[in-house]
């Protein structure tokens, strides 16, 4: 009787390190996707990125030098259009959105047809903070800078 219930804490004791190291092997495995994923999509976007990021900064530094018209408008609509039908898929879900949000913006302009606005700083200083959340998102999306909610989560639960 004694060498049976050894024999069955033995075999208890057995599978439930086999489970600990199946389960832990299985948590490295999904680590290593996950890193390779990753890396993957950071080298896609590192090669997709720039060609757009220098639209938007082309772009800004017109919107500073007072050299914003409704042709600089609809060409980085264009651009950006073209861009998108190719690119698309590097974005994160929160780069598609600030993207979306910018050509609409750009549509919106375009369908306007008051040319006044362009030589009104409210409106260029409006372009250029769309502009920069654009460039934000790039950046976020690269690892290139750190977005701040996040930043700020890390801090509030102690994970600095």
């Amino acid at each position: 009787m004694i060498t049976l219930i050894v024999g069955l804490v033995s075999a208890l004791v057995s599978w439930v390190t086999s489970r600990r190291t199946i389960n832990s092997e299985l948590q490295k495995i999904k680590f290593e996707v996950q890193k390779l994923y990753a890396g993957k999509r950071l080298e896609m976007r590192s090669n997709a990125y720039p060609p757009l990021y220098c639209m938007l900064s082309d772009f800004a530094k017109k919107i500073r030098f007072g050299e914003v018209s409704r042709e600089t408008v609809r060409t980085l609509f264009n651009d950006i259009n073209e861009w998108d039908s190719k690119n698309a898929i590097c974005f994160s879900e929160e780069a598609a959105g600030t993207c979306y949000h910018f050509t609409n913006k750009l549509n919106e302009i375009l369908r306007d047809g008051d040319d006044k606005k362009f030589s009104s700083r409210e409106f260029l200083g409006s372009l250029r903070e769309e502009v920069g959340k654009f460039e934000d998102a790039l950046k976020i999306d690269l690892g290139v800078t750190v977005d701040k909610d996040i930043m700020t989560s890390m801090v509030v639960k102690g994970q600095h």
